[in-house]
């Protein structure tokens, strides 16, 4: 049996072309949506549901309900990780979360990542640090050294308040894998050995696909999303 796909980008497509894609009776189609699903997905979803078109989505958002939708577990994957840093003999946890919004809500994977880390915790008998969380998203693949040193800056800013307390973090998880290299290089300002003085552990496991150009550390643990 011949399969044959076509990728789409549901926020070109326009509901003229998707009711010329429907009108040749597709076998199924499948949508990958974001975290704050926008009035003209869900439209055009609603046609190719009354299309009796089989329709699944990938995405993590409450208007996704009535869908056979697929989403990461990310309170599982948060909750191993955390639980994997209180069996290394970590205890003052650092949550650094980078993530973008256009209209300054936290995206629903972050508050799953929170409710894991929290009952790790909770069954540990430790008290959560405030997670820190910031609106940029750390250059993740940069090309010049100063672009590099313009991230590691960046880090290091926001984890002052973490670092120099009285009782600072000996572990920071990242929101996902590719900040590794700023936040270790930013763990040196601080005359902290990432992996050694401070356990870091990302997301998403494709840390073996980054170039790192400019600090050696690598993470202590990463997590698939599935």
């Amino acid at each position: 049996m011949l399969f044959r796909s076509m990728l789409i980008n549901p926020a070109t497509l326009t509901v003229e072309h998707l009711q010329q894609l429907l009108s040749h009776r597709p076998t199924g189609l499948i949508m990958f949506c974001s975290d704050s699903v926008t009035a003209p997905w869900l439209e055009k979803m609603q046609m190719i549901r009354a299309a009796g078109v089989p329709l699944a989505v990938y995405g993590n958002h409450p208007d996704l309900k009535p869908y056979d939708a697929l989403t990461s577990d990310h309170e599982a994957g948060a909750y191993r990780l955390t639980h994997w840093l209180i069996s290394q003999g970590r205890r003052r946890i650092q949550r650094l979360w980078s993530f973008e919004s256009s209209d300054g809500t936290r995206p629903n994977w972050l508050e799953a990542r929170d409710r894991g880390h929290l009952r790790a915790l909770r069954e540990a008998g430790l008290d959560p640090l405030p997670a820190i969380e910031h609106p940029l998203r750390l250059g993740m693949y940069p090309v010049h050294q100063s672009d590099f040193e313009i991230n590691t800056r960046i880090a290091a800013s926001f984890l002052i308040p973490a670092l120099t307390s009285a009782t600072p973090a000996d572990a920071i998880m990242l929101s996902s894998d590719g900040q590794c290299e700023a936040v270790s290089a930013a763990l040196r300002m601080f005359s902290r050995e990432p992996g050694r003085d401070v356990l870091i552990v990302g997301y998403d496991n494709y840390w073996r696909d980054l170039p790192f150009r400019w600090e050696p550390a690598r993470l202590s643990a990463t997590v698939r999303s599935e």
